[in-house]
Protein backbone atom coordinates (compact mmCIF):
# COMPACT_ATOMS: atom_id res chain seq x y z
CA UNK A 1 0.00 0.00 0.00
CA UNK A 2 1.57 3.22 -0.68
CA UNK A 3 1.56 6.34 1.84
CA UNK A 4 -0.97 9.17 1.02
CA UNK A 5 0.90 12.30 -0.44
CA UNK A 6 0.22 15.59 1.50
CA UNK A 7 -0.94 18.29 -0.87
CA UNK A 8 -2.36 21.37 -0.22
CA UNK A 9 -3.90 24.41 -2.03
CA UNK A 10 -4.37 27.59 -0.78
CA UNK A 11 -7.67 28.93 -2.04
CA UNK A 12 -7.64 32.07 -3.51
CA UNK A 13 -11.15 31.98 -5.15
CA UNK A 14 -14.65 29.78 -5.31
CA UNK A 15 -16.93 29.99 -8.31
CA UNK A 16 -19.91 28.02 -8.92
CA UNK A 17 -21.27 27.32 -11.97
CA UNK A 18 -24.15 24.53 -12.73
CA UNK A 19 -23.11 21.54 -10.38
CA UNK A 20 -19.80 22.23 -10.76
CA UNK A 21 -17.33 24.21 -8.17
CA UNK A 22 -14.55 25.74 -9.60
CA UNK A 23 -11.45 26.49 -7.15
CA UNK A 24 -8.70 28.84 -7.46
CA UNK A 25 -5.22 29.41 -5.54
CA UNK A 26 -1.76 28.02 -4.93
CA UNK A 27 -0.75 24.92 -4.79
CA UNK A 28 1.62 24.93 -1.49
CA UNK A 29 2.27 21.65 -0.96
CA UNK A 30 2.10 19.02 -4.03
CA UNK A 31 2.35 17.83 -6.49
CA UNK A 32 -1.77 18.16 -7.15
CA UNK A 33 -2.67 15.84 -9.73
CA UNK A 34 -6.12 15.48 -11.78
CA UNK A 35 -7.92 12.76 -9.55
CA UNK A 36 -6.54 13.80 -6.58
CA UNK A 37 -9.43 14.33 -3.68
CA UNK A 38 -9.34 17.28 -0.78
CA UNK A 39 -11.42 15.83 2.76
CA UNK A 40 -10.15 18.56 5.02
CA UNK A 41 -10.43 22.08 4.80
CA UNK A 42 -8.46 24.45 7.10
CA UNK A 43 -9.38 28.00 8.16
CA UNK A 44 -7.17 30.52 6.43
CA UNK A 45 -5.66 32.69 9.02
CA UNK A 46 -3.22 35.66 8.21
CA UNK A 47 0.45 35.39 9.77
CA UNK A 48 0.89 38.60 11.93
CA UNK A 49 4.25 37.24 13.26
CA UNK A 50 7.10 35.00 12.41
CA UNK A 51 5.52 32.72 15.28
CA UNK A 52 2.84 32.52 13.54
CA UNK A 53 4.29 30.71 10.67
CA UNK A 54 4.86 27.77 13.29
CA UNK A 55 1.16 27.31 14.34
CA UNK A 56 -0.54 24.43 13.26
CA UNK A 57 -3.48 25.05 11.15
CA UNK A 58 -7.22 25.35 11.76
CA UNK A 59 -9.73 22.52 11.04
CA UNK A 60 -13.29 22.72 9.97
CA UNK A 61 -15.55 21.97 12.40
CA UNK A 62 -15.88 18.49 10.85
CA UNK A 63 -19.81 18.02 12.23
CA UNK A 64 -20.81 21.38 10.08
CA UNK A 65 -19.73 20.11 6.88
CA UNK A 66 -18.04 16.82 5.19
CA UNK A 67 -16.54 17.23 1.67
CA UNK A 68 -14.80 15.68 -1.09
CA UNK A 69 -13.46 17.82 -3.56
CA UNK A 70 -11.82 15.87 -7.04
CA UNK A 71 -9.97 17.35 -9.33
CA UNK A 72 -11.02 17.07 -12.80
CA UNK A 73 -9.41 19.42 -14.36
CA UNK A 74 -6.22 21.82 -14.28
CA UNK A 75 -6.22 25.28 -16.04
CA UNK A 76 -2.68 27.00 -15.55
CA UNK A 77 -1.77 29.91 -17.78
CA UNK A 78 -5.12 29.31 -19.76
CA UNK A 79 -4.23 25.40 -20.87
CA UNK A 80 -4.46 22.45 -19.40
CA UNK A 81 -2.61 20.16 -17.35
CA UNK A 82 -2.18 17.38 -15.43
CA UNK A 83 -0.33 18.32 -12.15
CA UNK A 84 0.54 21.49 -10.59
CA UNK A 85 4.10 21.70 -8.29
CA UNK A 86 4.07 23.50 -5.36
CA UNK A 87 4.58 27.28 -6.06
CA UNK A 88 1.77 27.37 -8.90
CA UNK A 89 -1.31 29.05 -9.32
CA UNK A 90 -3.91 27.98 -11.40
CA UNK A 91 -8.00 26.62 -11.00
CA UNK A 92 -9.41 23.67 -10.49
CA UNK A 93 -12.72 22.09 -11.78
Amino acid sequence: MTPERRIELSVGLIRRQADRLFVGGRCTHGPLRVGDVFTEAFRYVKAKSLADYGKPPIRCDDSVREIQLEVKSIAFYQRFVNQLYAGDVASSG
